[in-house]
């Protein structure tokens, strides 16, 4: 049951080469049965975001830290959710400056944002716009000035594709000018981003 799963890892110390055993790296929050889990490496730290499922109804977002090479991880709720149910979301986590790590994740049918590093606000920055139906699916990546693109969908229900959404905010965080929607993405189909050497975005899906 969702209350009994956990996160595990297998970690490689040469390269790829090989890799240890099985190894559970949460702290015992159980773990959301259908919500995406994502990771990556940043610089000298590995980052794995995920929905937790503690006693079945607190499915917060959570987000574990290893800075010893996966031997030992710290865990922290991201932004808290009380649901009983699962929402099957999707969640994105890429490399920042500096050895962070920018998440982009769904609570409440609304998308957020937020970086993790110690000398930085951590509070989750909502997509700025009216709402009109279930965000989703968000994806974040930073590009070559420290400015963060947001893309997500926005659909009825978890099926759909949703419409196509964008949204850049500075290196501090602030909403910017740039921003607009597309067309209506096709049934089961999640958006990516892409950060280019040139300082653009490639947004897919």
């Amino acid at each position: 049951d969702e209350a009994s799963r956990g996160v595990y890892a297998r970690i490689s110390t040469n390269h790829g080469r090989t890799f240890g055993p099985e190894t559970r790296i949460d702290d015992d929050r159980g773990v959301c049965a259908c919500c995406g889990l994502s990771a990556v490496w940043s610089e000298d730290a590995l980052y794995v975001i995920y929905r937790a499922a503690t006693d079945f109804v607190h499915r917060d977002m959570t987000l574990l830290k290893s800075v010893d090479g996966g031997k030992s991880f710290e865990a922290e709720r991201v932004h808290e959710w009380n649901i009983g149910a699962c929402p099957v979301s999707t969640t994105s986590i890429t490399a920042g400056p500096r050895a962070s790590a920018v998440v982009a994740w769904e609570t409440m049918g609304q998308v957020f944002v937020s970086r993790s590093k110690p000398d930085s606000d951590p509070r989750p920055v909502a997509a700025p716009g009216e709402q009109v139906d279930r965000r989703k699916n968000p994806v974040a990546v930073v590009g070559r000035s420290g400015e963060t693109l947001l893309v997500w969908g926005d659909g009825p229900g978890w099926r759909s594709g949703g419409t196509l959404h964008w949204q850049l905010f500075d290196a501090k965080w602030t909403p910017t000018d740039v921003h607009g929607q597309a067309e209506e993405m096709p049934e089961y189909s999640v958006p990516t981003a892409v950060a280019r050497p040139d300082g653009s975005f490639l947004v897919i899906y």
